[in-house]
């Protein structure tokens, strides 16, 4: 009986369906995650933080939380309304067709441990093709899902992808909130742990856009991952969001979303010691805070730059600090830098600087490297070297799809160039 009723929801699966009426494919399972050693110890997510006692802070907290939980979180989510649902819901049974039907894709049922049932869509790659064997987990953009999103990119290099729509997003359930998020990156991960088979090691964590907050959750729960790659992803909401409003509005923003929508990438980010690679797009118009002359962004403003400073200064404080990040926000705002003529400078200083400290590549980060005064100009060449290693430049908008050729296996310190 089991078996028909398998036969069955196999056959039924080829067509398309309601799918809070199709039965859950994996649970999230309290006991397993927490006896789980492929996962870290969860990260303390945000919750709503408006706990101040202060009784200045109270018009704040008040009209915080109503314009947060009115309108605020759609802002932050569009894919989550039922208007864009609606809209474009033509297109994502189109997109989902095309997964199974063309590209093999199944797509599943996951419970997390908040109750959200979350529609995801796998396709299996492995012992088909050189890259079949590696997962590619692919979260989306505040109004991307996975049937038209950016899973397209690694689904055309042929590697195994899992895509999945986030709380609220899809056939997906609940809303998109920092703590919902977090049990739904953990049950996805543990889904591909353990259902379909594919240890960290063999799984690759790619975003786009503020699907980087999943990304980094994901990265931190599970440090044995393989690599991330994060295109044109920002390192803090707040500014974007306070730079995108009236500045009498700044406070009230900052403060709402650091309470209720605090999508800091950077400060998850920075607990995964694994390898990273940055795309930034040089024309994005969503993640710059500035308009350059011609109704081009800024590139000077592109937070995609906040991110990598943040990270380099973490795992190389001794190369990136005060004397050498102004040289870096200059190199990363250039015409020589956006262009990639850069290559110069992929020298060969690194592996000789920390050639007599073997050890320290098998440490974590941060990564101290003795450097002397006197070798000043040997330190800001390190640092620019760190950029062109860390981050490459799509010279684009943010919502063009991403070419193949910026997809690839982040750079390792020590490694041959």
């Amino acid at each position: 009986m089991v078996c028909v009723c398998v036969l069955q929801q196999e056959e039924l699966a080829k067509y398309d369906f309601e799918f809070w009426g199709w039965p859950v494919d994996f649970k999230w399972d309290s006991a397993g995650a927490d006896g789980d050693k492929k996962r870290a110890q969860r990260p303390a997510v945000q919750r709503e933080k408006g706990q101040s006692t202060e009784l200045a802070s109270l018009p704040y907290r008040i009209l915080g939380y109503l314009a947060m939980h009115t309108f605020g979180q759609k802002m932050i989510y569009p894919g989550s309304t039922s208007l864009m649902n609606f809209l474009l819901s033509t297109m994502l049974n189109q997109g989902r067709a095309q997964l199974i039907e063309d590209k093999g894709g199944k797509r599943a049922k996951i419970l997390t441990e908040d109750q959200n049932e979350l529609d995801t869509m796998f396709v299996d790659r492995r012992g088909q093709h050189r890259n079949g064997d590696t997962l590619v987990i692919a979260s989306e953009g505040n109004g991307g899902f996975y049937e038209m999103g950016c899973s397209g990119t690694p689904i055309e290099m042929n590697f195994s992808v899992l895509g999945w729509n986030r709380p609220g997003y899809g056939g997906s359930s609940g809303s998109p909130w920092p703590p919902a998020e977090q049990k739904a990156v953990e049950a996805v991960m543990m889904y591909a742990i353990h259902k379909l088979g594919f240890e960290p090691q063999n799984i690759v964590v790619f975003a786009w856009s503020i699907g980087g907050y999943s990304a980094a959750l994901m990265a931190r729960s599970f440090p044995d991952v393989q690599y991330v790659v994060l295109d044109a992803t920002f390192d803090d909401l707040v500014p974007l969001a306070v730079s995108k409003m009236p500045q009498s509005w700044g406070g009230l923003v900052s403060k709402s979303i650091r309470a209720y929508m605090d999508l800091n990438i950077a400060e998850q980010l920075l607990q995964y010691q694994g390898p990273i690679l940055l795309i930034r797009r040089t024309r994005d118009e969503m993640i710059s805070t500035d308009m350059a002359m011609g109704n081009y962004p800024s590139v000077a403003s592109n937070r995609g730059n906040n991110l990598l400073i943040k990270l380099l200064k973490f795992r190389y404080p001794t190369i990136v600090d005060s004397s050498t990040i102004p040289v870096m926000q200059h190199f990363l705002s250039c015409e020589m830098y956006r262009q990639g003529k850069q290559q110069h400078l992929s020298l060969s200083q690194f592996p000789m600087s920390v050639g007599k400290h073997q050890h320290l590549l098998l440490s974590q980060f941060p990564m101290f490297i003795a450097l002397n005064e006197s070798e000043r100009d040997l330190k800001e060449k390190l640092a620019l070297f760190l950029i062109t290693m860390h981050m490459d430049n799509f010279e684009s908008t943010h919502n063009t799809p991403l070419p193949g050729k910026f997809f690839r296996k982040p750079w390792i310190p020590g490694a041959r160039l």
